[in-house]
């Protein structure tokens, strides 16, 4: 009998470097190992997501059926900054959603695996009325607790509170939930101890991210870097945010004062001026680039540093947080400077 398999996807981003390697990816390489699983990524997005990013769409919808995988997409989502934090708004989108949810999905998979705290929310709203389908929470880190960071709530906050409700109301009604980190994995079961939670590591396909000697050399020598020190960070950097460039900033300053010549590079798709702005202040200007690298391209980069970076600032839920990036700097062979936060 055919298992029919539903990835769901709630306001992301097409294309984007997580979807590339954690879900088309991943789910690729599945449905390679068992023929048998019908799988289908059942996405809903901002309706202007759906003509600025339809050539990423068309891509991403290709990517998937030449594997098997069919791409469902629906102008369903709302935009979550304006609604996550104000209860009437949340409340009036969660039944929306929900009853949205209920035609796309009733009766028609045997496993639905959700992608984040909002689509697992909508969907346990809606169980009952499913049949019999098993319900996967994939939150990929503690939701509540990254809007203190982002410095929109506070604990004491009545949204807070409603988020850490509806979290364990997610735990409780799903049948698996995943922790990406074991801290991650612990804290989900201390919150909900009967719950069945699973710890299941970032995974990297070592089949694009490897060491590679001759892009090392080339790489090196066009930019040249032969004789320096290269420190690479890949990913978002943003203010305000866990991945806050002024962290980065001072860790280069003070990297650059112990080896005048370590070079920096920084490979990511936040505004460039933004990081720039930051690092002229800590840096010279010719020790540092920031650029980007789509996914297929970045073991060439990787391979070319001698050393990768994830510094965070101590946070609420900093005992849980584990970047995707460390796997794959690990992935091509690279030593990683960290903190304690990480």
């Amino acid at each position: 009998m055919r298992s029919k398999v539903a990835y769901f996807l709630y306001n992301e981003r097409p294309l984007s470097g997580l979807i590339k390697s954690q879900v088309i990816q991943l789910l690729s390489e599945i449905k390679k190992q068992d023929q048998t699983i019908e799988l289908e990524v059942v996405a809903f997005w901002q309706f202007w997501v759906m003509f600025k990013f339809r050539e990423d769409l068309r891509v991403m919808s290709k990517e998937l059926e030449k594997n098997g995988i069919r791409l469902k997409s629906y102008p369903f989502a709302v935009p979550e900054r304006y609604i996550m934090s104000k209860r009437l708004f949340l409340n009036l989108s969660i039944s929306l959603s929900a009853m949205l949810a209920f035609f796309c999905f009733r009766r028609k998979y045997s496993l639905v695996h959700s992608r984040g705290y909002y689509p697992a929310l909508i969907l346990t709203k809606i169980k009952s009325f499913l049949g019999n389908v098993a319900l996967i929470f994939d939150g990929r880190s503690l939701f509540p607790f990254e809007h203190i960071t982002r410095g929109t709530w506070k604990e004491s906050d009545k949204i807070f509170l409603t988020w850490r409700k509806f979290e364990k109301d997610i735990l409780v009604n799903s049948d698996y939930s995943v922790g990406v980190s074991i801290p991650l994995a612990e804290e989900l079961k201390r919150i909900s101890p009967r719950s069945k939670v699973e710890y299941i590591p970032c995974s990297v396909d070592t089949n694009r991210l490897f060491f590679c000697e001759k892009e090392r050399i080339f790489l090196r020598e066009k930019l040249n870097l032969v004789d320096k020190t290269v420190i690479v960070y890949a990913g978002s950097l943003g203010v305000s945010f866990w991945n806050d460039i002024r962290i980065y900033s001072t860790y280069f300053s003070a990297i650059h004062n112990l080896d005048p010549k370590a070079f920096f590079v920084v490979l990511s798709d936040s505004p460039h001026n933004v990081i720039s702005d930051h690092l002229n202040k800590a840096l010279p200007s010719d020790s540092f680039i920031v650029t980007n690298a789509d996914y297929e391209v970045i073991y060439k980069w990787f391979s070319m540093a001698d050393i990768g970076i994830q510094v965070m600032p101590e946070m609420p839920d900093s005992f849980s947080r584990l970047g995707v990036k460390v796997t794959e700097y690990l992935a091509c062979g690279l030593p990683i400077i960290t903190n304690r936060n990480v």
